[in-house]
């Protein structure tokens, strides 16, 4: 893979953050966070040097072992690797080939009785487009008042 090729297609800002992580691998040190990436680069945005590494880990120039708040970068290059260890690597992301599934309980949902509020709803009180009036007063635009609707009685069938 011939890496100048490849940078020199690229973005300056994408160029400056793979200088950065290859001089940090080269030198041994812990891989920057985004916020010290996003000065390198002159980035407005810390996101955006996020961003700027997943897409050079996409492109295959560099490879990413994220933890929790941490990372390790390998650049494919040199084959150096930035300092650091992933104790607890992230737990969601793409599943290994071969790998069991994930056991979660089943959520049980419990019965649901009917409640009063919803059986027994107050009448409808929107106003009335025209002249203002609540809706279970009535007036000269609706036909009549709204009406309470009758209770549900439980256990009887009709």
């Amino acid at each position: 893979m011939d890496v100048a090729a490849i940078l020199a297609g690229l973005p300056r800002r994408h160029q400056r953050v793979y200088r950065a992580l290859a001089e940090d691998a080269d030198n041994g040190r812990q891989c920057r966070d985004n916020g010290a990436l996003a000065l390198v680069a002159e980035l407005h945005s810390v996101g955006a040097s996020s961003a700027i590494v997943t897409d050079l880990e996409r492109r295959g120039l560099i490879r990413v072992v994220r933890g929790h708040n941490s990372r390790v970068v390998t650049v494919v290059a040199t084959g150096r690797s930035t300092a650091g260890e992933i104790r607890t690597p992230r737990h969601y992301g793409p599943r290994a080939p071969g790998a069991p599934p994930r056991k979660r309980p089943l959520a049980v949902r419990p019965e649901r009785k009917p409640d009063d509020a919803l059986v027994n709803r107050p009448p409808d009180r929107t106003p009335c487009v025209f002249c203002g009036t609540r809706g279970d007063l009535g007036c000269r635009h609706r036909r009549a008042p709204a009406e309470a609707p009758a209770p549900i009685e439980q256990g009887v069938e009709g």
